[in-house]
């Protein structure tokens, strides 16, 4: 019934609402300032990369299996997962037998700044920021509703996510609808997006650790990259309703949306600059806002465009 998927649905996202913010803290506690956005490109490519899965092998399975058998398929991955990662992961690096007896990477960097006569390096404003005094519950909540970046990472990531949550859900249907193609050949096209995303986290992810190795400006390699990726996704994603060409449509919104990919890890990496030892915490805020997004996006583009139906 819709009750008992809905109910299975928040469930579902109740236990997965930790992965994101543990991954942000996850990156902080593992790697150096100077890694950042390579990490988080990897945590989002990755997540983009199970959706670019789904979308193809789901594509091809529908006509064989039952709904159901899917669902349970995908479930069994998750849970193989889960067991292997809880054998596998350790919370800092120093408690990880692989990593014991090699210096970490934040310990590298320590003792090149114990080498370095430059007292403005990144290491030091890094080392200063793990060394934050302990604030309590109220006082973080005070931090972030009176801090206007906090709000900005906010914002950025309610729209980002509400242009992600087009493709995971009314795409495929669209494709169908608008342009009068099959399920599977929608569904393989729906599949162009998130390789995008794919790709242009990654880029996202080497040109935020670029920018501030070769420029030191965390202010550029954040903020900087995001508005001009964001500026450009927002004239690729306009352009598509120039044409009425599916390939065209598809191939826009594509570039597009490896624009709003290169976007993510500058907003991770930021946050993470911002919230110092907090990060799990501001990063869940973001990610909550960011989720408010995606599922209010469906349900205005049903008002926008109508009754799509859907066979696949």
């Amino acid at each position: 019934s819709f009750l008992s998927t809905l109910l299975s649905r928040v469930m579902f996202g109740c236990a997965q609402a930790g992965l994101v913010p543990i991954s942000a803290k996850v990156i902080n506690d593992w790697f150096s300032v100077r890694r950042r956005g390579l990490c988080s490109a990897i945590v989002g490519a990755s997540m983009s990369a199970g959706g670019v899965a789904a979308m193809g092998l789901t594509a091809q399975l529908i006509e064989f299996l039952h709904w159901r058998t899917i669902f349970a398929l995908y479930s069994t991955v998750g849970i193989v997962w889960a067991i292997v990662f809880y054998v596998v992961f350790r919370t800092h690096p120093e408690n990880h037998p692989w990593v014991q007896d090699q210096p970490t990477e934040r310990a590298r960097d320590e003792a090149a700044h114990a080498r370095s006569d430059s007292n403005n390096s990144l290491t030091e404003k890094t080392r200063v920021e793990d060394q934050a005094t302990q604030l309590s519950t109220g006082e973080i909540v005070w931090h972030m509703i009176s801090s206007l970046t906090f709000w900005g990472i906010n914002v950025q990531s309610f729209f980002r996510a509400a242009g992600y949550g087009l493709f995971v859900t009314w795409f495929p249907a669209f494709l169908e609808y608008r342009f009068a193609l099959s399920p599977r050949e929608a569904g393989h096209m729906s599949m162009c997006p998130l390789i995008g995303v794919i790709a242009g986290s990654l880029t996202g992810g080497a040109l935020v650790d670029g920018v501030l190795n070769f420029t030191g400006s965390k202010r550029f390699s954040r903020s900087g990259i995001a508005c001009i990726a964001l500026g450009t996704c927002g004239v690729l994603t306009w352009s598509t309703s120039l044409t009425d060409s599916a390939i065209a449509f598809v191939t826009l919104i594509s570039l597009g949306s490896a624009f709003s990919g290169i976007a993510s890890p500058p907003a991770w990496a930021a946050t993470m600059d911002v919230a110092g030892r907090y990060t799990s915490v501001v990063v869940g805020a973001m990610n909550m806002s960011g989720t408010v997004g995606a599922f209010m996006t469906p349900i205005v583009v049903a008002h926008m465009i109508g009754d799509i139906k859907s066979t696949g």
